[in-house]
């Protein structure tokens, strides 16, 4: 970011805030939807999201809950690296794709 013009640090500024995932929708879907690994699919986790919603459908309630209730409470704190990953993330985009504007 040192080396970024004042124009290309705005670009970067508002293409992670366009990019970002929303915390507050993160809890929200776990908490109403975390079963399903809903929260997993929105903040790009598709293969464990898939995992979750599989051991969720796949199986009975009673041999799924447990393991599923232990996911989510897991999760419940995973939440917060996982979204500040995804901003993190679409910063080294922004940056890589002004990088490229360059060549």
């Amino acid at each position: 970011m040192r080396n970024l013009s004042l124009n290309e640090k705005i670009y970067v500024e508002s293409y992670v805030e366009n990019n970002k995932k929303s915390m507050l929708l993160a809890y929200l879907l776990w908490f109403f939807l975390g079963m399903l690994g809903i929260h997993r699919f929105y903040l790009g986790r598709w293969i464990s999201g898939l995992i979750l919603l599989l051991l969720t459908a796949l199986t009975s309630w009673w041999t799924a809950g447990i393991p599923t209730i232990i996911w989510l409470f897991i999760d419940m704190f995973l939440i917060i690296p996982m979204v500040n990953s995804t901003k993190r993330k679409a910063y080294r985009e922004a940056i890589r794709e002004i990088n490229r504007s360059k060549r």
